[in-house]
């Protein structure tokens, strides 16, 4: 067990790492309205996961930075979200799910989800988040 601690300490380390990576790659231009595409947005908190909560000027509807994303309906955290992007090449699902203390299952479900939306066998989001 001490292998599995040893992993996972780091992990929440890396959230906000990996939420600017996200965001980077979702708005290389600045944050925009995932209903309206505008770009007159404010920000309005965070979220229970973490993550910057928006408002639209625009279209008056708020969002996220996961909204409309993989990422966005999963109770995994951001960081353990990113921990299986970057590691489904590498490691087992046991292997992950052993190293998150989470079920097969939930892993297994994000993985899946992941795959859908990469389109392919293995997941090109590692870019956002490796």
């Amino acid at each position: 067990m001490a292998h599995s601690e040893s992993r996972c300490t780091p992990i929440p380390a890396e959230n906000a790492s990996c939420l600017d990576r996200i965001r980077e790659a979702r708005w290389p231009d600045g944050v925009r309205c995932p209903y309206c595409s505008s770009s007159f947005t404010i920000k309005k908190g965070t979220s229970r996961k973490e993550t910057q909560r928006y408002q639209c000027q625009n279209c008056d509807r708020g969002f996220t930075d996961l909204t409309g994303t993989v990422f966005e309906n999963h109770q995994l955290s951001v960081s353990e979200m990113c921990y299986i992007v970057t590691q489904t090449d590498s490691e087992s699902i046991t292997s992950i799910a052993s190293d998150l203390d989470r079920s097969y299952k939930t892993v297994l479900n994000f993985v899946h989800d992941l795959r859908s939306a990469a389109g392919s066998d293995s997941p090109a989001l590692s870019d956002l988040v490796g």
